[in-house]
């Protein structure tokens, strides 16, 4: 139980150790996976499409789309795959080994700049994905 005023540390009550490999592991998947998704709905509205265009190429309710971009669900590969055709992007996925050095710098920065699209708006790669800098030029 927390008094008024005390501060809550997520990772401490989802029992999450930030020094442990695989919690960072984890971490360097899910940060992967939300800066894939910033770079998908940046494109998105660089090109000025809405919500409800990319639901109508992607056969889809705009509410639908909402929750795909607000990360309400964990969306299917081949969910993610027909919201990046509908607004014209290429995805491709990097599968390597895990480095638990360059997974802890990446969760970090990712963590550091909100959800992650602001730092790497012009940047296409992130640990794990990247967007094809073509498709975010269109």
């Amino acid at each position: 139980m927390t008094t008024k005023g005390q501060v809550v540390n997520l990772e401490e009550m989802l029992g999450i150790d930030p020094n442990d490999p695989r919690d960072q592991h984890a971490g360097e998947l899910v940060a992967s996976d939300g800066a894939m998704l910033d770079a998908l709905v940046a494109l998105r509205c660089r090109q000025g499409l809405t919500q409800t265009a990319v639901a109508e190429r992607m056969g889809v309710s705009p509410s639908a789309v909402s929750r795909i971009e607000s990360a309400e669900r964990d969306p299917h590969l081949s969910t993610l795959r027909r919201y990046a055709m509908a607004v014209g992007a290429v995805v491709h996925h990097d599968v390597r080994l895990f480095e638990r050095t360059a997974a802890r710098a990446a969760v970090v920065a990712y963590t550091d700049s909100g959800r992650g699209m602001q730092a790497w708006s012009e940047q296409t790669e992130f640990v794990g994905s990247l967007v094809t800098a073509a498709s975010l030029r269109r």
